[in-house]
């Protein structure tokens, strides 16, 4: 959505207004009927910012089979620890604008991001290219064994440098079939996450549209 306002909130910083410069690397390929979607996002603030912000070091090197990796992402927990949403007294002052905001999505701001530990389990490398445009995209697919909710999709896959190597994808999922739901899927315990290689072919497609309004 272009009219959509997106803000980030750094610790001890004001809220900031960011501006989406590149959204989603899409792959058409002829024989799909459906065009593979790398979920690649580039934010820049909407105003200029002279402070140096905390940040994690990137690599575009994939991680290895059998490396050791760490996921982050928001538990997406459907409620509080000790039942916190419902103990609480129903008419305490100002109890409903808190149980209101649960509703909202602030179980999530509350519990804060949880962080995983797994092993990469498989790993495919992808190439696709457009010749005409002279662009390329090298990246791999990775499976680790550990599960995420989903509202761990686009969190970080960290290395045990401490560098951020992918983001989390989806949840691998597996059949459960029985006979009275036959096409039953359930998550398999595993993770799928994306390297961080398609970064250089944004930078690409940046760089071609900027010589463009020269």
């Amino acid at each position: 959505d272009p009219n959509a306002k997106i803000f980030i909130k750094f610790s001890g910083r004001p809220v900031l207004e960011y501006l989406v410069k590149f959204c989603s690397l899409e792959i058409c390929v002829e024989a799909f009927s459906e065009n593979v979607q790398l979920d690649i996002a580039v934010l820049a603030p909407k105003e200029t910012q002279s402070e140096v912000f905390s940040f994690l070091p990137a690599s575009l090197s994939p991680p290895r089979l059998g490396e050791m990796v760490f996921l982050s992402g928001f538990s997406d927990d459907l409620s509080l620890p000790f039942n916190l949403d419902k103990i609480a007294k129903k008419d305490f002052p100002g109890m409903q604008d808190f149980l209101s905001a649960m509703q909202s999505g602030y179980i999530a701001d509350m519990m804060g991001p949880m962080t995983k530990r797994a092993v990469v389990g498989n790993h495919v490398r992808i190439h696709a290219s457009n010749s005409a445009q002279a662009i390329t995209a090298d990246f791999s697919l990775f499976y680790m064994d550990n599960g995420v909710n989903s509202g761990a999709s686009g969190g970080p896959i960290v290395n045990e440098g401490g560098e951020a190597i992918g983001v989390i994808s989806q949840r691998a999922v597996t059949s459960a079939s029985q006979s009275s739901a036959p096409g039953l899927k359930v998550p398999s315990g595993a993770t799928i996450g994306l390297s961080l290689e398609p970064i250089e072919t944004v930078r690409q497609i940046i760089a071609r549209r900027a010589s463009t309004k020269l």
